[in-house]
């Protein structure tokens, strides 16, 4: 999720609460691993996946799991998106 899609009435940042994530993880060696929050399968969800997972400046996550996956990924408006 991106800040700009959270309420700003939930008074928390998604993109903040990952560099602190990550932050962390450089001090204690920890491996970063993923996984989504949401049922999303839009371009645009994707592509924060993608870039949250291969941050150019920091370093990459291990794995993610990709959850909620059902019936809805393998629409075709939206199976086209994840390959």
């Amino acid at each position: 999720m991106l800040d700009n899609e959270t309420p700003q009435t939930y008074l928390c940042s998604p993109e903040g609460l990952l560099r602190q994530i990550r932050t962390a993880s450089n001090k204690r060696v920890v491996e970063l691993t993923g996984s989504n929050t949401h049922e999303r399968f839009d371009e645009v969800g994707l592509k924060q996946i993608h870039s949250n997972c291969y941050d150019s400046k920091a370093d990459s996550v291990r794995s993610f799991t990709y959850f909620r996956m059902n019936d809805k990924i393998f629409r075709v408006e939206n199976w086209n998106n994840c390959v």
